[in-house]
């Protein structure tokens, strides 16, 4: 379809230009309606003001340049201000080809100029397992990743281990203190230290691994063995949930490899940095934030917003030419100082995105579970995909824009019937690989055949195409907006699409002609159906 609106476009301008109707704004996109065309544009309306002509009658001059004939284009209707275009079947009948032709090479690699982007996303404190909130981020963060290569993008994934600063420290503290409640000695958990059971089961496995002497031992070996565990841990979790880095970058090289001291030397050099009330501070308001922020504060410690400078400073060295960091939405606030450090440290502002992910309410027998990783009253991710599966959990954390609130209804996503998007989805899937299915045992093929494709007139083997021919649109529209839940949109739709198909329109028939065209037409449907379950992360199943 991007091939169509690029078409409309040109040819709306050249009218425009040949008119001299000066440079107005021309938008072709879907309408709500499918009864008001495939593509529509408001230009009529907006002319109408520049010109001083009804719409009507500057509509006219469009539709006239629309031939019976034309390649793209079957007809071209004025409605209520607007031009609606109705696609050529011509063109349908060409693209349904074009995806069986190219298969899952369909829509992939359509960016003109791909990036080196890097995608940071989760990076949670190692000081607990992966609780549902994180998996949400986890699913956004990877799908995105997915659609930003499908699209041609170079892209790296990456995990930001903060396993320096006092959470740390808090972590062997309170696991140092579990060890010696367990042993029977004298113990002082601190008030504000992690009381989850998992810091007990650590604590049990140390002690069963070096005996009850360990508690003996300084609490950084306590800090140390808890951070790899946990991180085990995470990289179980996130594995399991089809989750992959390529990088998971250690917070205490920034101090160990001297990042952060080169980081505040180039700030002082730049004579961005100066020092007020014994505190070392960051000219943030010459870069657009309210007020200027500390980088070092008063006793020597550096602040949370100096280590990130100098993470972020290590990532521009790397030479991405997009940075794009996936933070929840607590963090709004922390947008505006970070852009202006990274623009104080000389990489553009614009190159740099922070997205925010929403929070997620866990629902469960119509109540609300309340999470808190201190106080250890939180379900972990493990425990979702425990009770509802990988594919569920995938497709429900991303089923929503990011910056809108999730509620995530355990009950309901269980449910394996049509009411379940999901699982319709899925089951449009297992749909088409049995319609091949019957077709081998038939003895018939689309393979080597060039199908009359010109029988393909029915309403919703039109409406099917239709469908289909929208993928890259809808790819490079997610891509370009950093919007994951638009394929999951789509996947609705396709889905819908095909079981209306599938219950109007018999495939395997006694037309031998049409039966190799409908074929024709599940073939290039499980092509896309797979291609967008894939990017999103959940299992395009065969069988169900």
């Amino acid at each position: 379809m991007e091939e169509v609106i690029s078409y409309i476009t040109k040819k709306l301008k050249h009218i425009v230009s040949t008119n001299n109707w000066g440079n107005p704004p021309i938008i072709v996109d879907f309408p709500r309606d499918e009864r008001f065309g495939d593509l529509s544009s408001n230009l009529p309306l907006v002319l109408a003001k520049i010109v001083k002509k009804s719409p009507k009658d500057i509509s006219d001059v469009f539709i006239g340049a629309f031939s019976e004939d034309d390649e793209y284009i079957n007809k071209v209707e004025f409605v209520n201000g607007f031009l609606n275009f109705f696609v050529s079947y011509k063109f349908l009948y060409r693209e349904i080809k074009v995806i069986n032709e190219k298969g899952k090479e369909y829509g992939r690699g359509m960016v003109e100029k791909p990036l080196k982007i890097q995608v940071e996303f989760v990076s949670a404190n190692p000081t607990g397992p992966l609780h549902v909130g994180h998996g949400r981020h986890a699913a956004f963060g990877d799908s995105l990743s997915r659609i930003l290569e499908e699209v041609g993008h170079n892209v790296q994934r990456e995990y930001y281990v903060n396993d320096a600063g006092k959470q740390m420290e808090m972590l062997g503290i309170s696991i140092k203190e579990r060890a010696k409640e367990i042993v029977g000695v004298p113990s002082s958990f601190p008030e504000d230290g992690y009381k989850g059971e998992y810091v007990k089961d650590i604590a049990r496995e140390i002690i069963e691994k070096y005996g009850r002497e360990v508690v003996e031992k300084d609490v950084d070996f306590f800090k140390e063995y808890g951070l790899n565990k946990i991180l085990d841990g995470i990289k179980e979790d996130l594995l399991d949930f089809g989750v992959e880095f390529d990088n998971w970058f250690s917070e205490k090289t920034l101090y160990d490899n001297h990042i952060f001291e080169k980081v505040i030397e180039y700030l002082k050099r730049k004579g961005l940095a100066y020092e007020k009330d014994e505190a070392l501070w960051l000219k943030t308001t010459q870069f657009g934030d309210d007020k200027d922020r500390v980088l070092i504060r008063s006793n020597g410690i550096p602040t949370y917003f100096a280590g990130d400078l100098a993470y972020h400073y290590d990532k521009i060295m790397r030479g991405f030419d997009k940075i794009i960091d996936v933070w929840g939405a607590d963090h709004h606030g922390y947008v505006k100082r970070m852009k202006a450090g990274i623009h104080a440290l000389g990489y553009p502002e614009e190159d740099f995105e922070a997205l925010l992910v929403q929070f997620v309410s866990l629902i469960k027998e119509g109540k609300n579970i309340g999470m808190s990783t201190r106080a250890g009253e939180f379900v972990t991710l493990r425990e979702l995909l425990n009770e509802v599966g990988k594919d569920v959990a995938r497709f429900y954390y991303v089923s929503k824009s990011a910056d809108a609130h999730l509620e995530f209804d355990l009950d309901k996503a269980r449910h394996e019937t049509k009411d379940n998007p999901m699982f319709y989805m899925q089951y449009a899937y297992a749909r088409l690989s049995s319609i091949f299915e019957k077709a081998r045992e038939r003895n018939i093929s689309i393979k080597g055949v060039n199908p009359d494709l010109t029988l393909l007139v029915h309403e919703d083997e039109v409406r099917l195409m239709k469908s289909l021919i929208k993928y890259p649109y809808i790819l490079r529209k997610a891509a370009t907006h950093y919007a994951v839940h638009l394929l999951i949109n789509y996947l609705q739709d396709l889905a819908f699409a095909f079981h209306k198909f599938y219950t109007s329109c018999k495939v395997l028939g006694d037309n031998k002609s049409l039966t190799l065209a409908r074929l024709y037409l599940v073939g290039a449907t499980k092509i896309i159906l797979n291609k967008a379950l894939t990017l999103v992360g959940v299992t395009a199943l065969e069988k169900m």
